[in-house]
């Protein structure tokens, strides 16, 4: 597919997939708002799937491959929008060069969403 690659030769279940032509995360989440679950990577930044009995049903895989392709040519329109929400931040805290200050981060903003009186 135009636009991504599958980062080496996998072995298992798990794929791991890539860009040079757009942020990769914002794939992760048009798909998760079509209700795929993909997990986002970093060093270098890549999302995930891992295959599992529920994708060999008939017709499921089709369907992935189908919304892959209909987010990207979405993608590829405009390929320097930027990333937005929670992935935003995540691919952020790869940027920040003292790598001990990102747990304290991550901390304080799961902290903010889940406060309660």
């Amino acid at each position: 597919m135009d636009g991504i690659f599958i980062f080496g030769t996998p072995a298992t279940s798990v794929i791991a997939i890539g860009s040079n032509d757009f942020h990769i995360y914002r794939l992760s989440e048009a798909l998760s708002n079509k209700g795929w679950s993909l997990n986002p990577l970093q060093f270098p930044c890549g999302i995930h799937i891992c295959v599992t009995h529920v994708h060999t049903e008939p017709g499921v895989a089709d369907q992935f491959l189908e919304d892959v392709n209909t987010e990207l040519e979405i993608i590829m329109e405009d390929r320097n929008v930027p990333v937005k929400g929670k992935l935003a931040m995540y691919g952020m805290s790869q940027s920040i060069p003292d790598r001990s200050v990102v747990g304290e981060i991550t901390k304080s903003f799961l902290d903010s969403m889940y406060y309660t009186e």
